[in-house]
C-alpha cells in the first residue's frame, strides 16, 4: 500500500486519478474476489478521493 500512497501523491492530474479510481472500482465488482482484497481496493479508492480533494482545495487557494 506504501508504493500506492507514494505513486498517488506524484500524480497531480485530476482526470488521471479519477481513470484510476474507475478502473479500481471495475475490479472491486469481480467476484472472485476475496474479502480482504476487496477492502484493499475500497481503500485505494478512498485514498484517490482524498488526493482529488487534497489537489482541488490546491486550485482554489
Amino acid at each position: 500500500m506504501r508504493s500506492f500512497i507514494h505513486e498517488l501523491h506524484l500524480i497531480s492530474d485530476l482526470t488521471q486519478l479519477v481513470d484510476l479510481k474507475e478502473q479500481i472500482k471495475q475490479q472491486v465488482m469481480e467476484k472472485e474476489l476475496n474479502w480482504q482484497y476487496r477492502m484493499n481496493l475500497y481503500r485505494k479508492v478512498q485514498l484517490i478521493n482524498e488526493r482529488i480533494v487534497q489537489l482541488e482545495e490546491e486550485k482554489v487557494v
